[in-house]
C-alpha cells in the first residue's frame, strides 16, 4: 500500500503484527458486546412478555383461590356425616341414586376446583422461576458486556499507546512502512498466484472513467508520493485513501468475484475484487467484511464497512486498483464524487 522512496535496511521487529494482533482483540471484543447486547435484548423482550403472561396467570389463579375458599368454608360449616345423614333420610332406592348422583356430582365439581387451584399454582410457581432464571442470565450477560466493554477499552488504549510510540520515534516509523512495504510485497505474491483464476468479464477497461466511487466521502490522499506527517516519512501512495466515517459501506466499483475477503497482515480486513482481464480492486482496513471469497457481485453491492484495521491514523479506506499486479490511478477509473 505505502512504499518507501528510498531503500530501508532490515529490521527485525513487528510492529503491524502486534497491530493486527490488537485489531483482533478489538474486533473480538466488539463483536461479543454486540452479541450479548442481542441476547440482553431477546431476554428482556422475553421478560416483558413473561410478566404480562404472569399477571394474567395471577388473577386466574386468584381467582381459583377464592372459590375454593369459599368451598371450603361451606364444607366446614357441615356436621361430620352430613352426607351419611343425607342419604339415610332418601325415601326409596330412586331417591337414593338421585342424592348419590348429586353427592357424586358436588364430590366431583370440588375436586376439579382444588385440581385447577394446584395446576395454577404450579404454573405460577414455574413461570416466576423462570422468570427469575431469565433475571440471573440477564445480570449474568450485563456483567459479561461490562467485562468485554473493559476488554474493548484495554485494546483501544494499548493501540493508542503503539500509534503514539510509532509517531513520536523516528526508528519506530521507518519500521513501520518498511513492514508496509513487506505486507505490500506479500500481497502482490499473493495476486500473481490469482491470474489462473480470472474470468473473461472485459467490460471493466470499456468503462474507464465511469466506475463509480467505493464510498460517499473525500479523498484524504491522491495517487502518488506525499509528506506523511503522522509518520514524518516520504512515501509513495499507490492508490486512494478516503476520509470515511466508521461503518461507511464501501461498495464494489464494478462487477467482478471475490477473490480474498479477511483479514491480510498490514491492511487488517481486506477485500480483493477480479473484474476479469486480470483487473482488481482492493479495499482495506474494513471495519467490516460482508462477502465471502467465491461470492459474485454487482456494481455498487455492499462489500463491507469503513474501520481503521491495521490502521495506524485512524478510520479510512484504503483503495486501489491493479493490471496485471501493477497499481493504476483511480482518478483515470473512477467517476467525479457526488459531493
Amino acid at each position: 500500500m505505502i512504499f518507501l522512496i528510498y531503500l530501508l535496511l532490515p529490521i527485525s521487529s513487528a510492529i503491524l503484527q502486534d497491530l493486527t494482533d490488537i485489531d483482533l482483540q478489538l474486533y473480538a471484543a466488539a463483536k461479543k458486546i454486540e452479541l450479548l447486547q442481542e441476547e440482553q435484548s431477546r431476554i428482556q423482550m422475553s421478560q416483558a412478555l413473561a410478566t404480562s403472561d404472569l399477571a394474567a396467570l395471577q388473577v386466574e389463579h386468584d381467582g381459583n383461590k377464592l372459590q375454593l375458599q369459599k368451598r371450603l368454608r361451606t364444607l366446614a360449616r357441615l356436621p361430620f356425616g352430613a352426607s351419611l345423614t343425607l342419604l339415610s333420610q332418601s325415601h326409596d332406592a330412586n331417591d337414593f341414586m338421585f342424592l348419590t348422583r348429586s353427592l357424586r356430582f358436588f364430590a366431583n365439581k370440588d375436586r376439579k376446583l382444588h385440581d385447577s387451584f394446584t395446576q395454577s399454582l404450579g404454573e405460577l410457581e414455574r413461570r416466576q422461576d423462570a422468570v427469575t432464571q431469565e433475571q440471573i442470565r440477564l445480570e449474568m450477560l450485563v456483567r459479561q458486556e461490562q467485562d468485554a466493554r473493559f476488554q474493548l477499552a484495554s485494546a483501544e488504549q494499548k493501540k493508542q499507546r503503539l500509534v503514539d510510540h510509532a509517531s513520536q520515534d523516528r526508528n519506530m516509523s521507518l519500521k513501520v512502512v518498511e513492514e508496509k512495504n513487506s505486507a505490500q510485497n506479500r500481497l502482490l505474491q499473493w495476486l500473481e498466484t490469482q491470474s489462473d483464476n480470472q474470468h473473461n468479464n472485459r467490460s471493466f477497461k470499456a468503462l474507464r472513467g465511469r466506475h463509480p466511487r467505493p464510498v460517499e466521502a473525500a479523498v484524504r490522499h491522491y495517487f502518488g508520493d506525499y509528506e506523511d506527517k503522522h509518520f514524518a516519512t516520504r512515501i509513495a501512495h499507490e492508490g486512494w485513501t478516503f476520509a470515511t466515517k466508521f461503518a461507511d459501506e464501501v461498495h464494489s466499483i464494478a462487477q467482478g468475484v471475490v477473490v480474498y475477503a479477511d483479514w491480510f497482515h498490514g491492511f487488517g480486513q481486506l477485500v480483493l475484487v477480479d473484474h476479469g482481464d486480470n483487473y482488481h480492486s482492493l479495499y482495506a482496513h474494513l471495519a467490516e467484511v460482508a462477502v465471502k471469497t467465491g461470492q459474485s457481485l454487482e456494481k455498487n453491492e455492499v462489500l463491507g464497512r469503513a474501520g481503521d484495521t491495521g490502521s495506524l491514523d485512524g478510520v479510512k479506506l484504503y483503495f486501489e486498483i491493479r493490471h496485471d499486479s501493477l497499481a493504476m490511478d483511480p482518478r483515470d477509473w473512477l467517476t467525479v464524487p457526488r459531493f
